[in-house]
C-alpha cells in the first residue's frame, strides 16, 4: 500500500467469472434476439365430430393424406382414420384451395404447389376416447388460417353429403331391383 509496493494480482477466480459472465450474457442476448426478431407462427383450431351413418359405408379415402396423429386412437377405429385421410386428403385440399382464389382470400406464404403447401401446414389428430377429430393449420396469418380451417370443413362436409346421397341411392337402387326380382319369383 505504500509507494513502490507491486500491486496485488486479482485471484484467478474472481477473472474466470468476469469472462464467464461476459460470455453468459453475450450468448443470452443471441438467443433472445434470435427468440424475439422471427416471425410469429399462429395456429388455427377447429372440432369437428365425426359420426358415420349405421348401415353406410365410409367413403374412400383418397391417398395423399397427412399422416394422423395419435395413431392407437386412430387405429383401432379405422372409419375414423380413414375419414381422417379424406379430411386431409389432396382433392379435398384442392377444393378449398379453388374456393379461397375464388373468394379472393389466398393464404400467403405459399410456393407453386399450394395443395402440397397447406398439406404440410395442416394437421389431424382423433381426440382419446371420442368421434371429435382436431383439424388445425399453422402459418403466419391467423386470419387466414382459420378462413382455410374453415373452408375445409365445408369442403368435407359437401363431400360427405355427395358421398353418402350417392351410397343411398345406390342402397335404394339394389332395393328395388331385388323387390322386383322377389315379386317376379312369387308370380312364377
Amino acid at each position: 500500500y505504500g509507494p513502490g509496493a507491486e500491486p496485488t494480482p486479482e485471484p484467478p477466480g474472481r477473472q474466470r467469472l468476469v469472462v464467464f459472465s461476459v460470455v453468459l450474457v453475450a450468448a443470452l442476448l443471441v438467443g433472445l434476439g434470435y427468440t424475439f426478431l422471427r416471425p410469429a407462427l399462429y395456429r388455427a383450431m377447429a372440432l369437428v365430430q365425426i359420426t358415420l351413418p349405421a348401415g353406410l359405408s365410409a367413403p374412400p379415402a383418397p391417398a395423399g393424406g397427412v399422416p394422423v396423429a395419435g395413431g392407437d386412437a386412430a387405429s383401432s377405429r379405422p372409419s375414423l382414420a380413414g375419414e381422417i385421410q379424406v379430411l386431409t386428403s389432396r382433392p379435398l385440399l384442392d377444393q378449398a384451395w379453388e374456393r379461397l382464389v375464388r373468394a379472393g382470400e389466398l393464404p400467403g406464404e405459399l410456393g407453386e404447389a399450394p395443395a402440397e403447401d397447406l398439406q404440410r401446414r395442416l394437421g389431424a389428430s382423433v381426440l382419446e376416447g371420442s368421434q371429435v377429430v382436431q383439424l388445425w393449420a399453422v402459418g403466419r396469418d391467423p386470419a387466414r388460417l382459420a378462413l382455410l380451417v374453415n373452408t375445409l370443413i365445408q369442403v368435407y362436409t359437401e363431400h360427405l353429403g355427395a358421398a353418402y346421397h350417392s351410397d343411398s341411392a345406390d342402397s335404394m337402387a339394389q332395393a328395388r331391383d331385388e323387390a322386383a326380382r322377389l315379386a317376379r319369383d312369387v308370380k312364377a
